[in-house]
């Protein structure tokens, strides 16, 4: 079976306030003291495509699954990879969501960010799938590390193993819950001095069915684990470099929450919120990182069953180090055509 799908999104954004990237509210690049300037955009960048073949095979069902976007870089509108993965039985290779990552308790967003408290991330990976009886199913997964540190001159990151992430889920007619664990090695080098710490990350996720409503939430912590939040992944969070030349992790958390509210057949509504904070520390600058909100609330009309339009509000909130925050409100309106429903 080969099934090629996606879907064609144009985006109309507009900001009451500096908003950092003008196509995804990621509320860590909100700008501190940007003043008032409001911004319009339209954007098309979400347009997406899937290829996707499925055959049977003497070790049992093949999948190979490739999935792109446009959002290849700052202001254009490159090709960029999303997926490209195959599993033949219960065996995964390939690159794609991190075993870390529950992409079924994601809310749905008109923004193509995301609550900014989503343990989502995508990346290489070999693993194995083993179905446990009762709806519940384990997970052993060997990823492709970085170290994403705070670095001084002459320091350069470095992966001394791969990161391990563990996975149990629990899935049934009422929904479904998760747990997950990353364990990693983090390390870097300056000449000829080498240092390295362990770091870990906890998720705990889940969708749970509300008639014809749904409720999702996760939750996340971790030392040496920014790297997994949806706002933080590259910025560097998983740990800094003490005047001694350790090597130390930071600890940071955070979670979502949403609610989604089917009003009929054809029109629901999605309610959303998030919070990420990474712990104070005299060794970041103070104008660093220190935590950030996220809310969205949309109205969605699928207007048949490949085309829909939805609005939608959202609010986001950056915190630095030494207390100084910036806050911005978006509004955005959303069209969005499947090739394939």
């Amino acid at each position: 079976m080969v099934k090629l799908s996606g879907f064609a999104k144009v985006n109309a954004i507009y900001d009451l306030g500096p908003a950092g990237n003008p196509d995804k509210l990621i509320t860590s690049s909100i700008p501190i003291g940007g003043g008032d300037a409001h911004n319009a955009n339209l954007d098309a960048t979400a347009t997406r495509f899937s290829f996707d073949v499925r055959r049977p095979s003497a070790l049992g069902p093949l999948r190979f699954y490739l999935e792109n976007d446009f959002y290849g870089g700052a202001g254009s509108t490159a090709f960029r990879l999303r997926q490209a993965h195959g599993q033949v039985g219960n065996t995964y290779a390939g690159y794609g969501y991190s075993a870390f990552t529950d992409s079924d308790a994601l809310p749905e967003t008109l923004d193509d960010e995301g609550p900014n408290a989503g343990a989502l991330l995508r990346v290489a990976a070999i693993r194995q799938i083993w179905k446990l009886g009762g709806g519940a199913t384990a997970t052993l997964s060997v990823e492709d590390p970085s170290s994403e540190l705070i670095l001084g001159a002459g320091q350069a990151s470095a992966q001394p193993a791969p990161d391990v992430v563990g996975a149990v889920r629990l899935q049934g007619s009422w929904g479904h819950v998760q747990t997950s664990a990353a364990l990693r090695r983090l390390g870097y080098n300056q000449g000829d001095r080498h240092d390295g710490a362990f770091g870990y990350g906890l998720n705990l996720s889940g969708l749970f069915k509300l008639g014809g409503d749904f409720a999702m939430a996760g939750f996340t912590y971790g030392d040496g684990a920014a790297r997994y939040f949806n706002d933080l992944g590259g910025s560097g969070y998983d740990g800094l470099i003490q005047p001694d030349g350790d090597l130390r992790t930071l600890s940071v958390y955070g979670g979502y929450l949403g609610y989604t509210r089917h009003w009929s057949p054809r029109w629901r509504s999605n309610l959303v919120g998030g919070m990420v904070v990474v712990e104070r520390d005299a060794l970041l600058a103070p104008t660093a990182f220190r935590s950030s909100g996220y809310g969205a609330l949309n109205l969605i009309w699928a207007v048949s069953s490949t085309f829909s339009v939805g609005v939608e509000a959202l609010y986001g909130r950056h915190e630095l180090q030494n207390g100084q925050d910036a806050d911005v409100t978006r509004l955005q309106a959303s069209l969005k055509y499947d090739f394939v429903r």
